[in-house]
């Protein structure tokens, strides 16, 4: 018996050893995981990420050939293509099963709403103020009825219906100009637009003040929306950087404004799964896309399409949004 006891010694110090090896190499493992995430985590405490508009935002630009109207004076617009509207709410989203919901809204999506600067590397995210009037008149004549991202989305879940003939307008990054033309021209003509705020942008050159976003928040006819902290690439972000973008962007503008924010715009269109998963831990109601398209579903709501309706106005522009839009 004690033999057999003096000979497991070295099976049981063999057995201990290699206990405390995976032991410390658990621990090893937990430090090593916990030094990742701490460096991981983003400097909220520090000065903001600069932001950058990049090139890459003119990349699907559509060509302006389609300008067959685009002289003509809004006046001459209403009277040539003026029609009687008269169609009930669109009801037809609340019969249907949740996940079978379709509904063909049209969301145009705009930057700047001025003359391009001869300088500017981004010719394609401008539209002058008289094509946009332009194209409002010819939206405006042919019954269609804007409506705000947020009206969408709770359309989509069945909580609310649109007009017949729904579209939305939105504007990407918050220029300055938006304000100076893009916002009277909305409230001229009785229209509704939905703004995607570069939130660290607010109050620096070329961009909106927190007063401004303040004064169209409060009109009635736009609605406040994020574009994150710093107009960050959230495809190459971590999920830590993501995470801040997304929802602490939500959370300023909700100080700024004073009221909810429900939409999203990913910067340059990038982003991921984690990113539309991001999206409804923040409690955005929907986010946009630049994935071209009309026909929007529940399914979709955190890539939700839109379309660059370029210079196109009067019947170009309409057969455009009718025939070239599409995405079923």
């Amino acid at each position: 018996m004690r033999f057999k006891i003096v000979n497991n010694l070295p099976i049981r110090f063999h057995q201990i050893v290699q206990r405390k090896k995976i032991i410390l190499f658990a621990i090893i493992l937990g430090l090593t995981a916990i030094f990742i995430l701490v460096m991981d985590k983003p400097a909220i405490s520090k000065k903001p990420q600069e932001f950058v508009i990049s090139a890459a935002e003119n990349s699907i630009q559509p060509p302006a050939a389609d300008a067959t109207f685009a002289n003509l004076p809004a006046a001459e617009l209403r009277a040539t293509l003026s029609r009687p509207c008269d169609f009930p709410l669109r009801s037809d989203s609340t019969l249907t099963p949740p996940f079978e919901r379709k509904i063909r809204v049209p969301v145009l999506m705009y930057h700047h709403i001025a003359i391009a600067p001869e300088a500017t590397t981004l010719p394609g995210l401008y539209h002058s103020p008289a094509i946009f009037e332009s194209q409002l008149v010819s939206l405006q004549n042919n019954c269609y009825q804007t409506v705000f991202i947020r009206d969408l989305a709770r359309a989509l879940d069945g909580s609310e219906s649109l007009p017949s003939q729904s579209l939305a307008l939105t504007f990407d990054d918050g220029y300055d100009d938006i304000y100076l033309y893009a916002f009277p021209l909305l409230k001229k003509y009785q229209m509704k637009g939905t703004m995607y705020i570069i939130v660290n942008a607010l109050d620096t050159p070329g961009y909106l003040t927190k007063e401004q976003v303040r004064e169209m928040a409060d009109s009635g006819y736009v609605e406040i929306a994020s574009h994150t902290l710093n107009h960050a690439n959230l495809s190459q972000s971590s999920y830590s950087q993501a995470y801040y973008q997304i929802i602490d962007s939500k959370k300023e503008l909700e100080k700024i404004i004073g009221r909810t924010v429900d939409d999203f715009a990913y910067p340059y269109g990038y982003f991921t799964s984690r990113d539309e998963q991001l999206c409804g831990i923040a409690g955005y109601l929907s986010c946009v896309s630049t994935y071209p398209g009309d026909v929007q579903n529940l399914l979709n709501r955190y890539s939700l399409y839109r379309l660059r309706p370029g210079y196109r106005v009067g019947p170009a522009l309409l057969s455009w949004l009718e025939f070239v839009g599409s995405r079923r």
